[in-house]
Protein backbone atom coordinates (compact mmCIF):
# COMPACT_ATOMS: atom_id res chain seq x y z
CA UNK A 1 0.00 0.00 0.00
CA UNK A 2 2.79 2.43 1.02
CA UNK A 3 4.49 1.70 -2.45
CA UNK A 4 1.75 2.62 -4.55
CA UNK A 5 0.84 5.74 -2.62
CA UNK A 6 4.02 7.14 -2.80
CA UNK A 7 4.52 6.26 -6.44
CA UNK A 8 1.09 8.44 -6.92
CA UNK A 9 2.24 11.17 -4.73
CA UNK A 10 5.50 11.04 -6.92
CA UNK A 11 3.34 11.14 -10.21
CA UNK A 12 1.51 14.18 -8.76
CA UNK A 13 5.16 15.55 -7.79
CA UNK A 14 6.49 15.07 -11.54
CA UNK A 15 3.44 16.88 -13.31
CA UNK A 16 3.73 19.72 -10.89
CA UNK A 17 7.60 20.03 -11.87
CA UNK A 18 6.86 19.75 -15.48
CA UNK A 19 3.79 22.21 -15.67
CA UNK A 20 5.47 24.72 -13.20
CA UNK A 21 6.38 27.03 -16.27
CA UNK A 22 2.86 26.72 -17.33
CA UNK A 23 1.59 28.28 -13.78
CA UNK A 24 4.52 30.71 -13.43
CA UNK A 25 5.67 31.90 -16.27
CA UNK A 26 7.84 35.04 -15.34
CA UNK A 27 10.01 32.29 -13.13
CA UNK A 28 13.55 31.96 -13.93
CA UNK A 29 13.81 28.90 -12.41
CA UNK A 30 11.37 25.42 -11.00
CA UNK A 31 11.67 23.78 -7.58
CA UNK A 32 13.15 20.55 -7.67
CA UNK A 33 9.99 18.60 -6.17
CA UNK A 34 11.28 14.89 -7.26
CA UNK A 35 14.67 16.12 -5.50
CA UNK A 36 12.80 17.21 -2.18
CA UNK A 37 10.85 13.46 -2.38
CA UNK A 38 14.19 11.57 -2.26
CA UNK A 39 15.91 13.51 0.36
CA UNK A 40 12.33 12.60 2.69
CA UNK A 41 12.58 9.20 1.53
CA UNK A 42 15.99 8.34 2.59
CA UNK A 43 15.74 10.47 5.60
CA UNK A 44 12.82 8.18 6.82
CA UNK A 45 13.58 5.03 4.57
CA UNK A 46 17.11 4.86 5.34
CA UNK A 47 20.39 4.20 2.13
CA UNK A 48 18.96 1.68 0.21
CA UNK A 49 15.23 3.29 0.41
CA UNK A 50 16.96 6.15 -0.68
CA UNK A 51 18.94 4.80 -3.31
CA UNK A 52 15.61 3.29 -4.79
CA UNK A 53 13.84 6.21 -4.81
CA UNK A 54 16.85 8.13 -5.98
CA UNK A 55 17.59 5.52 -8.97
CA UNK A 56 13.75 5.49 -9.69
CA UNK A 57 13.75 9.52 -9.68
CA UNK A 58 16.54 9.96 -11.61
CA UNK A 59 15.59 7.45 -14.11
CA UNK A 60 12.25 9.33 -14.94
CA UNK A 61 14.38 12.99 -14.78
CA UNK A 62 16.85 11.60 -17.24
CA UNK A 63 13.98 10.01 -19.82
CA UNK A 64 12.22 13.36 -19.88
CA UNK A 65 14.65 15.98 -20.04
CA UNK A 66 17.04 16.66 -22.68
CA UNK A 67 20.75 16.44 -21.98
CA UNK A 68 23.72 13.51 -20.80
CA UNK A 69 21.68 10.56 -19.78
CA UNK A 70 23.04 9.44 -16.46
CA UNK A 71 23.38 12.41 -14.29
CA UNK A 72 20.20 12.61 -12.48
CA UNK A 73 20.29 8.58 -11.97
CA UNK A 74 23.95 9.41 -10.59
CA UNK A 75 23.01 12.43 -8.62
CA UNK A 76 19.41 11.07 -6.73
CA UNK A 77 20.78 8.18 -6.03
CA UNK A 78 23.57 8.96 -4.54
CA UNK A 79 22.13 12.02 -3.03
CA UNK A 80 19.25 9.61 -1.55
CA UNK A 81 22.29 6.54 -0.46
CA UNK A 82 24.38 9.10 1.62
CA UNK A 83 21.43 11.25 3.24
CA UNK A 84 19.78 7.59 4.10
CA UNK A 85 22.74 6.39 5.69
CA UNK A 86 22.95 9.77 8.06
CA UNK A 87 19.58 9.80 8.69
CA UNK A 88 20.71 8.12 11.97
CA UNK A 89 22.50 11.29 12.93
CA UNK A 90 19.95 13.57 12.63
CA UNK A 91 16.34 13.83 13.91
CA UNK A 92 14.03 13.25 11.13
CA UNK A 93 10.78 14.51 13.09
CA UNK A 94 12.00 17.78 12.71
CA UNK A 95 12.06 20.26 9.47
CA UNK A 96 15.48 21.12 10.26
CA UNK A 97 17.14 18.14 9.70
CA UNK A 98 14.97 17.90 6.37
CA UNK A 99 16.12 22.05 5.61
CA UNK A 100 20.09 20.64 5.68
CA UNK A 101 19.78 17.46 3.91
CA UNK A 102 18.05 19.09 0.99
CA UNK A 103 20.65 21.87 1.37
CA UNK A 104 23.30 19.04 1.18
CA UNK A 105 21.52 17.18 -2.05
CA UNK A 106 20.53 20.75 -3.43
CA UNK A 107 24.70 21.91 -3.32
CA UNK A 108 25.52 18.53 -4.37
CA UNK A 109 23.43 18.07 -7.33
CA UNK A 110 24.19 21.69 -8.72
CA UNK A 111 28.34 21.33 -7.61
CA UNK A 112 28.19 18.10 -10.04
CA UNK A 113 26.24 19.98 -13.24
CA UNK A 114 28.63 22.60 -12.76
CA UNK A 115 31.68 20.18 -12.72
CA UNK A 116 29.99 18.28 -15.90
CA UNK A 117 29.55 21.74 -17.28
CA UNK A 118 32.91 23.08 -16.51
CA UNK A 119 34.29 19.73 -18.50
CA UNK A 120 32.07 20.39 -21.88
CA UNK A 121 32.39 24.11 -21.93
CA UNK A 122 34.47 25.93 -23.68
CA UNK A 123 34.89 29.61 -21.66
CA UNK A 124 33.31 29.20 -18.21
CA UNK A 125 34.06 32.88 -17.26
CA UNK A 126 31.33 34.13 -19.52
CA UNK A 127 28.68 32.28 -18.30
CA UNK A 128 29.89 31.03 -14.40
CA UNK A 129 28.44 33.95 -12.40
CA UNK A 130 24.67 33.92 -14.49
CA UNK A 131 25.49 30.16 -13.53
CA UNK A 132 26.30 31.00 -9.63
CA UNK A 133 22.99 33.27 -9.33
CA UNK A 134 20.84 30.66 -10.82
CA UNK A 135 22.25 27.86 -8.44
CA UNK A 136 20.76 30.31 -5.89
CA UNK A 137 17.65 30.94 -6.82
CA UNK A 138 17.32 27.15 -7.11
CA UNK A 139 18.57 26.27 -3.67
CA UNK A 140 16.16 29.17 -2.30
CA UNK A 141 13.57 27.94 -4.43
CA UNK A 142 13.92 24.23 -3.06
CA UNK A 143 14.06 25.32 0.40
CA UNK A 144 11.11 27.16 0.03
CA UNK A 145 9.16 24.27 -1.66
CA UNK A 146 10.78 22.20 1.14
CA UNK A 147 9.10 24.52 4.15
CA UNK A 148 5.58 24.08 2.18
CA UNK A 149 5.88 20.25 1.16
CA UNK A 150 7.23 19.09 4.32
CA UNK A 151 4.07 18.78 6.21
CA UNK A 152 2.39 17.15 3.17
CA UNK A 153 5.33 14.54 3.19
CA UNK A 154 5.25 14.06 6.88
CA UNK A 155 0.90 13.53 7.10
CA UNK A 156 1.66 10.92 3.70
CA UNK A 157 4.16 9.28 5.91
CA UNK A 158 2.35 9.40 9.16
CA UNK A 159 -0.79 8.28 7.71
CA UNK A 160 0.70 5.17 5.95
CA UNK A 161 2.81 4.28 9.31
CA UNK A 162 -0.85 4.09 11.38
CA UNK A 163 -2.25 2.08 8.55
CA UNK A 164 0.81 -0.08 8.74
CA UNK A 165 0.16 -1.01 12.48
CA UNK A 166 -3.16 -2.11 12.34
Amino acid sequence: MGMLVWSLFLLLLLSLQTSWFAFFPGSASAPDFLLLFVVFQAMYGGKKHGAFWGLAVGLIQDSLTPGTFGFHVFTRSLAGFVIGAAKERVFKDNIQGYLVFLTAAVLFARTAHLVLLLIIAQSPGIWLGGYLADALRYWLGNLLAGLLLWPVLRKIYNYLEKREKY
